[in-house]
């Protein structure tokens, strides 16, 4: 009779550790699911960031050359004009006669080519 009391002890330990096993596993599965979330998460937003800060770089760099070139373009565009128009009056070309020639130069509008005179 004892050993079927020692069977049966056995047996409810070996069912209470399965038990106990299977409840554990289960926790520490969602603990190590929530930590790693946590953790990819946050490595994720790093690498992320950092792309994105480079890709942002990268475009502000080239727009900003773009931009400069415009801008550089204008400027020489409008010393050239202003030098031909001071040339132009050495020469004692009247204004309408210079503007003529700034229109077929390039290109104006007659409005905007009276813009390069002083004064």
């Amino acid at each position: 009779m004892c050993k079927a009391i020692d069977d049966m002890l056995a047996q409810a330990r070996q069912e209470g550790r399965e038990a106990g096993e299977a409840i554990g596993r289960k926790a520490g599965e969602a603990i190590g699911r929530k930590a790693g979330e946590a953790i990819g998460r946050k490595a994720g937003e790093a690498i992320g960031r950092k792309a994105g800060e480079e890709m942002g770089r990268t475009a502000g760099i080239a727009t900003g050359r773009a931009m400069g070139r415009t801008e550089g373009r204008v400027e020489g565009m409008n010393e050239t004009i202003q030098t031909f128009v001071k040339d132009y009056q050495e020469e004692g070309l009247s204004k309408e006669a210079i503007c003529q020639k700034l229109e077929k130069l390039f290109s104006i509008a007659p409005e905007a080519a009276g813009k390069y005179f002083a004064g």
